[in-house]
């Protein structure tokens, strides 16, 4: 896997009015459906199961939108600004600043914000983007939820006035 620095080509605005009309408004539904119908659904449902694993998949893009990542070694939180690359020299992958936004500082989280969201990466990663069996790593329910708030605010602190467009609440 190949990882580059930044972007070669940039957004025109357009584009990033394209991201903020449809695909992150779209991203955020997926973040948000469990915490807005999650109630009028019994977990065993198929629908609140759909729900839930749209949320654990969209924490771990929010999180890697907003600069950030865990160590391969542990769910520890660290910076991450790398873009993938399929040809080491450009990306297709969008991060917060391509957007007229900032990357989260780690060091302006509190610790219990950082287990959280290193939490919700891993609970993607492990739960949802792959298929595992008797991993070491067992998701909890009230923990994503809260990272789910977090990564919402994290979004509207960090996109500043163009959030405004998506985050109303």
């Amino acid at each position: 896997m190949a990882y580059i620095q930044q972007r070669f080509e940039s957004l025109n605005e357009n584009e990033i009015n394209g991201f903020f009309n449809n695909h992150l408004k779209y991203r955020l539904q997926m973040l948000e459906t469990v915490s807005l119908l999650g109630s009028k659904y019994p977990p065993e449902t198929p629908l609140w199961t759909c729900m839930y694993e749209s949320m654990q998949i969209s924490r771990r893009m929010f999180i890697e939108f907003l600069g950030l990542g865990i160590s391969k070694e542990s769910p520890v939180l660290r910076q991450d600004r790398r873009y993938f690359s399929l040809d080491g020299t450009n990306s297709y992958e969008i991060k917060i600043t391509d957007l007229g936004g900032r990357f989260v500082e780690i060091n302006t989280l509190t610790e219990k914000d950082k287990e959280l969201l290193a939490h919700a990466y891993m609970s993607g990663n492990r739960a949802t983007a792959h298929l595992t069996f008797n991993a070491p790593f067992v998701p909890n329910p009230s923990k994503v939820l809260s990272a789910s708030k977090l990564i919402r605010k994290l979004i509207k602190e960090n996109l500043e006035m163009e959030a405004g467009k998506i985050i109303s609440r």
